[in-house]
């Protein structure tokens, strides 16, 4: 695969991806103006130390789409009907959630 290539699947992945982001974001906030409650929620719920943290709470999300693709590279298919790249965008996008999280601290806002 040549660069370019490359570069037109990771542009093609990113307005994928923004546009689920977008869609389930609405969502998952609850309707609440913070674009993070669901984490915070959760980490709420579970409240113990490691796991009551939001950014704990986001690599568990993280972890469901990562087994799922594991046993796509297993078995070649996924059980839920999705296609593997909405996995891949799901995986993405938490990374990009998790970063949000961890920037949501004064410690490392940007300047």
């Amino acid at each position: 695969m040549k660069y370019l290539e490359r570069k037109k699947i990771i542009e093609t992945a990113n307005k994928r991806r923004q546009s689920l982001m977008i869609n389930k974001g609405k969502e998952y906030s609850g309707g609440n103006e913070d674009i993070n409650f669901n984490f915070i929620e959760v980490a709420d719920r579970l409240g113990t130390r490691l796991a009551g943290t939001k950014e704990f709470v986001c690599l568990v999300y993280l972890l469901k789409h990562q087994l799922s693709i594991e046993k796509w590279a297993r078995d070649g298919k996924l059980s839920s009907g999705e296609d593997i790249f909405s996995r891949l965008d799901d995986i993405r996008n938490y990374l990009d959630i998790l970063e949000s999280l961890i920037r949501d601290t004064s410690e490392y806002k940007y300047n």
